[in-house]
């Protein structure tokens, strides 16, 4: 073989080698080594870079660190910051409260054993979300803003769904909207066994302002589910109100909040919503508000509405307006003073198994009524022996209740948020 063929033949088999070396590389990615997450330690006397258990660092040093997929730990103490927000988030991490500090060892996490506190200070915001992670296990309180987010702001830079749970909120204050959360257009969100409490949007009037605990924007998806709203404060929606939001509203507990409307769902084109096993107690105004012909044939099922509008002019339980429609299904409505469905310009209302105890009036008794009493037990929401919401209702395809039960229990569906459980004791048999 002479010299040229044996050239040629050599830069063949070398060209061979490269594809198949090529070809190995794109079809195992797995060979390639990949960057792995990380821990970081935070303690609120921490010092240095390291972020470890070990050698904990600042929260703002954790957090300007944190790459996607992260996890910081946060050990009990007070948090305060010196600019807009005490915490901001720019990775996709997740931020967990509640460490207890432990210099080594598995990493233990208690929060309400080991309190982490995001102070505002009545100042700054809580926490900012430019990128979607998880938010767990925190107190949030005395957070200040103008516009959005007093506590939380997911931002709209927060592209996938940002998880917030297991969190206390107290006392933010957003001058204009969301005094606890803000979800800003275009982000998701799941919120979920949170508690809210004393946050406010507003200035202490009345005027118009939005979302005292939870506040959604345009073309956002929110689903709000087993939180507790107490003593919340906003003109609309003094506990949830939404502009343009698909959301999903189900098992919350809405008490003794101040506001002309509770939840105030508000959309213009073609959005979906769904309320399902809540209770709406105590509220100084109306229980739940469905507005514009974004929203039409929304469910509402299972929910509890009793005592609301005792205090403001707004004091039906439920109000449908600008072309809102909803169909409502084995709800209880007791002991409003004005009406317990109210339909205004162009709101529409139909369904069943509904029970009316007490209102002020009944104009949309639907189809399949229940009048008579729902015989609360003394916490005023579940239901006694005797009530007329037991076995009264009709299967609406949800198969448990506000406290996690399972539902039908005994002969049928029970009406409202509760289904009972009736526990029977058989006599002892004593043997010789």
């Amino acid at each position: 073989m002479n010299s040229r063929n044996l050239n040629h033949l050599k830069l063949i088999l070398s060209l061979g080698v490269m594809v198949a070396a090529a070809w190995v590389v794109l079809a195992w990615p797995q060979l390639i080594a990949s960057p792995q997450a990380a821990d970081l330690f935070v303690t609120p006397g921490g010092a240095g870079s390291a972020c470890t258990q070990a050698s904990p660092c600042q929260l703002a040093t954790a957090a300007a660190q944190a790459a996607d997929g992260d996890t910081i730990y946060v050990a009990a103490g007070t948090y305060t910051g010196s600019n807009s927000e005490v915490v901001l988030i720019n990775s996709a991490i997740q931020l967990l409260g509640g460490w207890d500090g432990a210099a080594a060892g598995p990493i233990v996490r208690d929060p309400a054993a080991h309190q982490s506190i995001i102070d505002g200070q009545t100042t700054r915001r809580g926490i900012t979300l430019n990128k979607a992670g998880v938010i767990d296990g925190f107190t949030i309180r005395s957070g200040a803003q103008v516009n959005f987010g007093a506590g939380i702001l997911v931002d709209t830079a927060a592209t996938g769904t940002a998880v917030i749970r297991h969190n206390r909120f107290n006392n933010n204050i957003a001058v204009w909207y969301g005094g606890g959360i803000s979800v800003e257009p275009n982000a998701a969100a799941l919120i979920e066994n949170n508690q809210f409490f004393g946050n406010q949007s507003g200035n202490g009037s009345m005027g118009s302002y939005y979302g005292g605990a939870v506040f959604t924007r345009a073309f956002t998806t929110v689903t709000i589910r087993g939180n507790r709203f107490e003593n919340n404060q906003g003109s609309s929606g003094g506990a949830i109100s939404t502009d343009r939001t698909h959301i999903t509203i189900e098992g919350n507990w809405f008490v003794g909040n101040n506001s002309h409307l509770t939840v105030d769902l508000s959309a213009s084109g073609a959005y979906s919503a769904t309320v399902r096993n809540n209770l709406f107690k105590d509220n100084t105004g109306g229980g739940l508000s469905v507005n514009g012909d974004g929203y039409t044939n929304v469910p509402v099922l299972h929910n509890t509405f009793t005592n609301n509008g005792t205090v403001l002019s707004s004091n039906q339980a439920v109000l449908l307006s600008g072309n809102a429609g909803a169909v409502m299904i084995n709800n209880l409505i007791a002991n409003h003073p004005g009406a317990s469905i109210v339909t205004s310009s162009g709101g529409t209302v139909s369904g069943s198994h509904n029970l009316f105890w007490q209102n002020g009036s009944n104009p949309h008794l639907l189809s399949n009524p229940v009048q008579a009493d729902p015989a609360f037990a003394p916490d005023g929401y579940h239901l006694g022996p005797g009530s007329a919401a037991v076995d009264s209702g009709t299967n609406a395809g949800i198969t448990v209740d506000i406290d996690g039960q399972s539902r039908p229990q005994g002969g049928g569906f029970d009406i409202g948020a509760d289904e009972a459980i009736f526990l029977t004791y058989l006599p002892m048999v004593l043997r010789p």
